[in-house]
């Protein structure tokens, strides 16, 4: 039988998948794709445990579509086919619906015919199919196939498949856009830099901050501005911009579906606009209010699994009046705009992970890390850090009266007393049930006596209120231990602000205790 498959070394008319994504603006470096395709879907397919994984885009006709795929000998093969309903075929209707699927065995699934799935593994038996979506509004998707005898793909092979998606299409951009701009030196140093911050451990807003600069610096532009959508008010607004008029942006939003940002990020499309006047898209509202004059636009969104999370926006072309975004930049920006969203998925993660649901406070295994680098860091320096460790007095009695919901009311209410008292250097972390610790660095044993004392009378006059109840309060017990003279580690300093609570409760509770 006649194989189907043919290495992607050259390209005819018809468009092959590396094809559909390079010539729509990555032109001039195909063999270099194909290779750097052919290397990331082995690298997949190891990763996934599977004997194949192939990336298929759709085509330039209804209902055909194309897929790549590497061959036994690690050459990028390439299969063009068309469906009669796109409901029958498992690629198509990932691609349709814009989510994954799991074919635990293909006996057993009805829906899908497997016919062309089975000429990139004939013996495959099941699969795990994921979206991807490519600048300029190219849609695929990603399949990881396995043959009988191995384990059957489950939901969280979904979920892996599509994380090693995301890294591929932001690999895959990053990579390309350094070959196509490898010989202006300038622009291929920005690039590198933004990948390097995307990496870096520097806070999400001047990561955000740096991005834009060199993204505005890359394209040309006079102004620029990061927004994010916010999902609870249907909104986006502004989170970083730069330009003449930057600081007055900051107070704007936009809904969604408004303007070309607001078009941009409700329908997760690419806009470039050469002329805003003849953009029936574009709103002036705000360009009016802060004075400015707007005469060609270029939006990318930015996306996570997917999910639209905002945009970059661009404006005014540098170069005089005839000059405008092209392609070149839509790319470009639109490679910048994936790396964003991975450094504000990865700041969310981060939150998510060291930050308590209930309170918002810290965690205690970020206090446990933040302790241990704050206390060897005081070391270094010769200088004082103190503990506190705070436990709500009768909280148990709390629950029991009012019940657990009024009890966490209480301990999302004791989280602002807290913040309020300290510094934003200081690490306010909930210890677990009722009890919270503090850490206050460069601060010594009087003042933390006074920072506690502090925190026990605004904790003191603080009431929550409910419709049936009335007015609830609560008390405090705090003990406090500081280093140098307590403690010579930082096990030595937790267990003995631990001792010094133990003695405010034994005190009568309501007071603060340093260790002696």
């Amino acid at each position: 039988m006649k194989k189907t498959a043919k290495p992607i070394l050259s390209f005819s008319e018809t468009r092959s998948c590396s094809d559909i994504l390079l010539t729509d603006g990555f032109c001039g470096f195909k063999t270099d794709a194909a290779e750097l395709l052919a290397s990331l879907l082995r690298d997949m397919a190891a990763d996934m445990k599977s004997a194949s994984v192939a990336l298929t885009v759709s085509a330039d006709q209804e209902n055909t579509y194309e897929t790549c795929f590497a061959d036994a000998a690690g050459k990028l093969c390439s299969m063009r086919y068309s469906v009669v309903k796109e409901k029958d075929d498992l690629r198509a209707w990932v691609i349709v619906n814009k989510k994954g699927r799991v074919v635990g065995g293909f006996d057993a699934e009805e829906q899908f015919d497997f016919k062309q799935i089975l000429k990139i593994a004939r013996k495959a038996s099941c699969a795990v199919c994921v979206p991807v979506e490519f600048p300029g509004g190219i849609t695929g998707s990603l399949i990881a196939l396995r043959k009988d005898g191995d384990r059957r793909f489950i939901k969280s092979d979904e979920r892996k498949l599509a994380a090693i998606a995301e890294r591929m299409n932001s690999l895959l951009l990053t990579t390309l856009l350094l070959n196509k701009y490898q010989t202006r030196t300038g622009q291929l140093e920005s690039f590198m830099r933004v990948s390097a911050l995307i990496n870096s451990s520097l806070e999400l807003d001047v990561i955000l901050d740096s991005v834009l600069r060199i993204a505005t610096h890359l394209v040309g532009a006079e102004a620029s501005s990061i927004m994010l959508v916010n999902e609870e008010s249907k909104d986006v607004f502004f989170k970083t911009t730069i330009g003449s008029k930057a600081k007055k942006l900051k107070r704007f939003k936009l809904e969604l579906g408004k303007g070309i940002a607001g078009w941009v990020a409700l329908n997760g499309l690419p806009a470039l606009v050469p002329d805003v006047r003849k953009d029936p898209r574009y709103s002036a509202h705000i360009a009016k209010k802060i004075n400015f004059v707007t005469r060609n636009i270029l939006c990318v969104p930015m996306k996570v699994k997917n999910h639209i999370i905002g945009s970059i926006e661009v404006i005014n072309k540098i170069g005089g009046r005839g000059a405008c975004f092209d392609n070149e930049d839509l790319y470009m920006l639109s490679a910048i705009a994936s790396q964003a969203a991975i450094a504000i998925e990865n700041s969310h993660l981060y939150n998510q992970a060291i930050t308590d649901e209930l309170t918002g406070l810290y965690t205690f295994r970020y206090f446990q890390t933040s302790f241990q680098r704050a206390f060897r860091r005081a070391g270094r320096r010769e200088s004082s850090i103190s503990l506190l460790i705070l436990d709500l007095d009768n909280f148990k009695a709390f629950n029991d009266n009012y019940g657990h919901e009024m009890g966490n009311h209480l301990l999302r209410a004791i989280a602002e007393p807290l913040r309020d008292c300290v510094r934003d250097s200081d690490v306010v972390a909930r210890y677990g049930g009722e009890e919270f610790v503090i850490i206050l660095p460069d601060v010594d044993k009087k003042s933390a006596v006074e920072i506690a004392e502090r925190i026990k009378a605004e904790i003191g006059t603080m009431k929550i209120l409910d419709v049936k109840l009335g007015k609830l309060g609560v008390t405090c017990s705090i003990g406090v231990a500081s280093y140098p003279e307590d403690a010579t580690d930082e096990e030595a300093l937790f267990f003995n602000a631990d001792k010094a609570l133990y003695k405010a409760k034994s005190d009568g509770k309501n007071r603060v205790r340093a260790y002696k």
